[in-house]
Parts: structure tokens; sequence; C-alpha cells
């Protein structure tokens, strides 16, 4: 896990930053968030 969150911050993606959960997040340009869509975590991008 700490090696693709590694990786992550390199290639662009967005992490899901809660505890246990391993996914990338889903960008929405239009509404300036990016959300999981395994836990539900919101972030907003600014």
């Amino acid at each position: 896990m700490r090696r693709m969150r590694r990786r992550s911050t390199t290639s662009g993606r967005l992490f899901c930053s809660t505890n246990g959960c391993a996914s990338f997040l889903t960008v929405d340009p239009d509404r300036q968030l990016a959300f999981c869509e395994v836990c539900g975590y919101t972030r907003r991008l600014d």
C-alpha cells in the first residue's frame, strides 16, 4: 500500500486517503471534486 501511494503522487493520479481504502479517486472537473467510488470519500480540488 505504501508503494502504491508513493507511485500515485508521481503519476498524477489522486489516491484515496481514508484508512483501509486502497483505490484511486475519480475526478469530476465540472464540480471541482474528486471522489472515491469504493468508500465515498470526497475531496475538493483547489
